[in-house]
């Protein structure tokens, strides 16, 4: 959050949705939010979001920040594949298995002014780039193409 208070993104007219249920007490968010001046450019979205509606807020996206302090694995990354939409992860955990610098997301240190700075940096940069890459590597992850690898291993076992 304290990356949304970087003047850059200001400047850059950057806005954040936070989507889905916290695990904790959303108290301290809308403290931070309200003291950082942000209440103009943050949406919260503190509940269960219903399978069909997902989509939609993948669609509102230009860029998926997962950018954690601690983690293990993230659905979000394929998600935001899925929907073609580039990511920026920090390097926790599992989080940067599917990511590739440049390509189909960044990479961030969790220090608000580096995230800040990619975040401002992505905005600058050609877009297609990571769209065309994005296709490329999703088929990757096709119900095809698991099948092609399966029935090929099969065929090794035999």
């Amino acid at each position: 959050m304290e990356a949304m208070a970087d003047p850059r993104m200001k400047d850059a007219n950057i806005q954040l949705i936070v989507a889905g249920e916290f695990y904790d007490d959303p108290a301290d968010y809308l403290e931070q939010i309200k003291r950082l001046g942000l209440e103009d450019r943050v949406v919260l979205r503190n509940d269960f979001i219903p399978s069909e509606e997902v989509g939609n807020y993948f669609c509102a996206a230009n860029l998926v920040t997962q950018t954690y302090r601690t983690a293990t694995q993230s659905g979000i990354t394929q998600m935001a594949l899925h929907f073609e939409v580039p990511v920026l992860v920090t390097r926790v955990g599992g989080l940067d298995e599917f990511v590739k610098e440049g390509q189909t997301g960044l990479f961030a240190s969790v220090e608000p002014d580096d995230i800040a700075e990619n975040i401002v940096r992505f905005f600058h940069e050609d877009q297609d780039v990571y769209s065309e890459a994005i296709r490329n590597e999703k088929s990757r992850f096709s119900w095809d193409t698991f099948v092609e690898q399966f029935v090929l291993f099969s065929k090794e076992l035999s």
